[in-house]
């Protein structure tokens, strides 16, 4: 989920960015500007990408955390609260809230935000690197 909207929204930035004047049109844009705006870029679409992701990985930790032990009824029979994906997103939403489906939002989003901008800008070096 994450690379899908991180990958999509980066291309929709560059693909804009070029159409007003950056470096691949040929227009008059300096190349300190389209290194600017490749590193605002990466950072806001790794936080736009973690927006769809967040409540993707609240979902998997919730159910990654159950341990047999912790979740056996009476009888000794492993009761698992939470099954898929999507059930699990139902679950809390119906009995936390939506807003819990992005717990630990802001962390995560400012780590990825870097991680985008890190990742883009490494794909570029290695890229100029090879041509």
């Amino acid at each position: 989920m994450w690379n899908a909207a991180y990958f999509g929204s980066m291309a929709a930035v560059r693909r804009r960015g070029d159409a007003a004047g950056g470096r691949a049109a040929g227009g008059g844009g300096s190349e300190a500007a389209a290194r600017g705006l490749d590193l605002v870029a990466g950072f806001g679409c790794g936080v736009l990408a973690t927006c769809f992701n967040a409540p993707f990985d609240v979902a998997k930790s919730r159910i990654q955390s159950q341990l047999p032990a912790a979740t056996a009824g009476a009888t000794g029979d492993s009761h698992r609260r939470y099954h898929g994906t999507l059930s699990t997103l139902a679950r809390i939403a119906r009995e936390e809230g939506l807003a819990a489906c992005w717990k630990g939002f802001q962390a995560k989003a400012i780590r990825m935000g870097l991680a985008g901008l890190v990742g883009l800008s490494s794909f570029d070096l290695v890229k100029w690197l090879l041509v």
